[in-house]
């Protein structure tokens, strides 16, 4: 009962049912990797545009790429039918595996 009612008062996160159904950390994430698919969505544009940065389109288009990635994976998070503690971290895994991939 103690667990249960310490889960209520806790505007953090949600957990019932040994599964973590709602992270509030995740929601702020989200939002700061949507800025950055804003703005290296917008760099990489100019940078194609403006010859003399075509170098840098690239690495924006990467950091676009994973920016999408980790958005993506974010809004997995903040709200769910309630993951079990190992399959969020083989997730992070994932995650950290494919932005290796795309930086290498």
């Amino acid at each position: 009962m103690s667990e249960t009612m310490n889960t209520l008062l806790n505007p953090s996160l949600t957990y019932h049912y040994d599964k973590i159904s709602c992270m509030k950390g995740a929601y702020f994430a989200h939002v700061v990797f949507c800025y950055f698919v804003m703005l290296t969505g917008a760099a990489a544009f100019v940078s194609r545009v403006v010859p003399s940065y075509k170098w840098t389109h690239v690495w924006f288009g990467r950091g676009y790429i994973i920016s999408m990635l980790w958005a993506t994976a974010t809004s997995l998070v903040i709200h769910n039918s309630g993951l079990p503690p190992a399959t969020l971290i083989s997730f992070v895994w994932v995650m950290g595996g494919l932005t290796i991939g795309w930086l290498i």
